[in-house]
Formats: structure tokens, C-alpha cells, sequence
């Protein structure tokens, strides 16, 4: 089966909105095909350059894709900061993250603060990406092989391009490996720019948030109300809904 790479997914693409993709002048893939996912259902393959980072729909994702944009741009003289987190192995660290936003939204390990532009007559920009990115485990016949290579591919140019353009890079739960050192991030920027962006999100999506995470409470108090009782139940609900709403209220 054909790879899904640079080469075959960008050279002489049209958009559905008949917009031509062009590289820019002196431009250069650096890192090739690999997934990046944002929100539940929309799935890209990003590519990254030497003056942006490309994100392009994957042609074989699930009709709830459709009405999202086809391509976005990300320059990297727009990137204010971004933040890759990987999934702790401490056991204390997973279980503390079940407390916070991002929990809340889904799993993510790359934020992203900086202009995000649509490729589309109108050009629309947000202001952040929050959204997981992985390799061909994901999403098949991408241009690296193992997630091992393909790290080893991309946190270098990552480090490169946090020096060329001069933003914050922090590489977190990447220490055994060896992959945090290619964090540049002297001043805790890229932490404090990451929060914002989940706060964004989190602020953006909250009714979304706050429908299932109601729904999931109204089932486990039936479940609990029913092994438990109710005296029990009500007071861990009250406990619970005060420790929440310390939590969430900013």
C-alpha cells in the first residue's frame, strides 16, 4: 500500500474549496506525515517545515468530519509557545491529572499557543491548537515506521525551530528515553502559555463538558445510591461537588 507522505498527500493538492496548496519559497519538509488529531472526531496529517507546520484532513476519517476545514497553516514566526506532554508512567501523576481540565477534554499531549490559519477563502485564525499527536499507530501508512524514529525525527526539529524563531519549548515524560532534553524553555514560559491554552479550550467547550460530565454524574449517583444508599451517596456528592467547583470555578 502506497505511503501517505508529503509527496503523494500535498504535491498538486487541490482543496474541496479549489484552493491550490503551493509551497512557500525555500521551503522544505523536515519532518514527514504523521498524525495529529484534534477534538474527538478531526483527524490531520501534519507535516513539518522549515517556515510552518502543515495540517492537512486525512482522506479516510469518519463523516463527522465533514464541514471542518480541509488545511490549516501554522507559521512558525506566529508560535508563541508549545508544550508536549506524554502520558506520565508515575502512577500518583496519572491519577492527579483525572482531577484537572484536560480530563476533562480528552487526551492531548501537544499545546500549541500561536495563530493557527485556515486554508479557506476566508482565512478564519484561532488563537491555539490543543490536540494529540502520535505516529502510524494512529493512523496507517504514515512515513515513519515506529514511533521511536518518528520521535526521533521530530523533537530535533522541534528543538531547531524553537531556536530559529524563538519561542518556549517543553518536552514533559520524555526523560527516560532521553527526548527532554530537547526542551528550550529557560523561563517556564511554555507551561504558563499550555495553561492558558487548556483554559481556552476548556472555557470554549464547557457546555459540551459540563452535558456529559452531568449525564456521567446522574448515572454513577444511580449506581451508588443503590450499593451504597442514599445517606452515603448524598455526602460524597457533597464533597465531591465542593472540591469541583474549587477546582473550576476561575
Amino acid at each position: 500500500m502506497q505511503k501517505k507522505t508529503a509527496e503523494t498527500l500535498l504535491k498538486n493538492y487541490v482543496t474541496p474549496a479549489e484552493l491550490k496548496f503551493k509551497y512557500l519559497p525555500g521551503e522544505k519538509i523536515l519532518v514527514d506525515s504523521f498524525y495529529l488529531g484534534v477534538g474527538t472526531h478531526i483527524k490531520y496529517v501534519a507535516f513539518m517545515t522549515n517556515k510552518r507546520i502543515i495540517l492537512r484532513m486525512a482522506d479516510w476519517v469518519d463523516i463527522a468530519t465533514i464541514g471542518c476545514v480541509d488545511m490549516r497553516f501554522i507559521n512558525w514566526s506566529d508560535v508563541e509557545a508549545i508544550t508536549i506532554e506524554q502520558i506520565s508512567k508515575d502512577f500518583k501523576e496519572s491519577i492527579k491529572k483525572l482531577t484537572t481540565k484536560e480530563a476533562f477534554l480528552g487526551p492531548a499531549n501537544f499545546f500549541l499557543s500561536g495563530k493557527v490559519v485556515d486554508f479557506s477563502p476566508e482565512k478564519e485564525t484561532v488563537n491555539y491548537l490543543y490536540g494529540f499527536m502520535g505516529n502510524a499507530e494512529i493512523l496507517p501508512n504514515l512515513a515513519y515506521p515506529n514511533l521511536k524514529e518518528w520521535k526521533e525525527a521530530i523533537y530535533p526539529v522541534l528543538n531547531q525551530m524553537s531556536k530559529d524563531y524563538d519561542f518556549p519549548l517543553l518536552i514533559l515524560n520524555e526523560e527516560e528515553e532521553g527526548y527532554s532534553k530537547y526542551s528550550n524553555d529557560k523561563n517556564n514560559n511554555a507551561i504558563k502559555a499550555k495553561e492558558k491554552v487548556v483554559s481556552i479550550c476548556f472555557q470554549e467547550n464547557k457546555l459540551i463538558v459540563y452535558g456529559v460530565g452531568i449525564f456521567l454524574l446522574v448515572v454513577l449517583f444511580l449506581v451508588l445510591l443503590k450499593t451504597i444508599g442514599e445517606t452515603i451517596t448524598i455526602l460524597l456528592f457533597a464533597v465531591l461537588g465542593y472540591f469541583a467547583y474549587k477546582k473550576f470555578k476561575k
